[in-house]
């Protein structure tokens, strides 16, 4: 069924039934010779007649008309949400290509094959200046509230996509990410280890000549908002991306991660939470090691 309608209450119903040879279900199908008599004698097997089967004494008010054009918008709604998560049903937990399409206040809408997504605030990088026709990189983690699309590009699964889709050894199993740690927009740490003692994990990542974190880096720097006016070769903010080669020397590992700064001594301390780590570091250094 299809329902025309317009503004002054006029109301059509249309039915579309699909030409068989021998007829199942009346509401669906008709016949050949139905159809001919209906839509003309071009018609064949196969093909589909609209026929209106509005009531004689039909009619809606002004606002009978305004509340089923919002049910059907609800129903189309549902339908969309319905077909988005049949399509990527396979995608969650991936990364997925969109195009921004409109720049609201705090909604970014987005378009995946075709389909309007919105990407809220709590996904979206802070400071970056989205703009429409940008095409971007989102991660889908899955279903929220009102079963929609809960997407992101500021969980650290997002980085952990982009790891996986440019370099082919996490994949292989070679090099594992053992835990990321990510302040979205400003700086994420990696902890990797190989599974292959003669490879550096560290510099699998980095690439020969830095080139893959060039395109790690790249797929992470965004314009700022408020610089659109400012000379910039387009990479105005860029996520720094640093990588820990994993060991099991606490100490070391501890070392490791704070670089860098340098580490004077480290004392422990024992919590409701667990085991945590005391660290002094020279004179200065505060900073860079927070």
């Amino acid at each position: 069924m299809f329902i025309d309608f317009n503004e002054n209450g006029e109301v059509r119903i249309l039915r579309r039934r699909e030409i068989v040879e021998e007829v199942e279900d009346a509401e669906t199908q008709m016949t050949l010779a139905d159809a001919k008599e209906v839509a003309g004698d071009d018609m064949t097997v196969g093909e589909f007649v609209w026929s209106e089967v509005t009531p004689e004494t039909m009619e809606l008010s002004r606002i009978a008309t305004i509340a089923a054009a919002q049910t059907i918008t609800q129903n189309l709604k549902a339908v969309e949400k319905e077909n988005f998560q049949t399509k990527f049903k396979d995608k969650e937990g991936k990364l997925l290509k969109a195009v921004v399409t409109k720049v609201a206040e705090s909604n970014i809408l987005l378009e995946i094959e075709g389909n309007p997504i919105i990407l809220p605030p709590e996904g979206q990088i802070p400071q970056k200046k989205y703009t429409e026709g940008e095409e971007i990189f989102v991660f889908l983690k899955g279903y929220g509230k009102d079963m929609l699309p809960d997407i992101s590009q500021t969980n650290k699964e997002y980085v952990e996509a982009i790891l996986k889709m440019l370099v082919p050894e996490i994949e292989e199993g070679t090099i594992v990410i053992e835990k990321i740690a990510r302040r979205a927009g400003i700086r994420t740490k990696i902890l990797v280890r190989s599974t292959d003692s003669k490879i550096d994990p560290v510099g699998t990542m980095v690439g020969v000549g830095a080139e893959r974190v060039q395109q790690i880096n790249s797929l992470l720097s965004y314009k700022i908002e408020g610089k659109e006016d400012e000379k910039s070769d387009g990479l105005e903010g860029s996520e720094k991306i640093e990588f820990i080669g994993y060991t099991d020397n606490k100490e070391e590992l501890i070392k490791r991660a704070l670089k860098p700064a340098e580490v004077e001594n480290i004392t422990y301390k024992t919590t409701n939470d667990g085991e945590i780590a005391v660290v002094h570091v020279k004179n200065g250094q505060q900073a860079l090691a927070i």
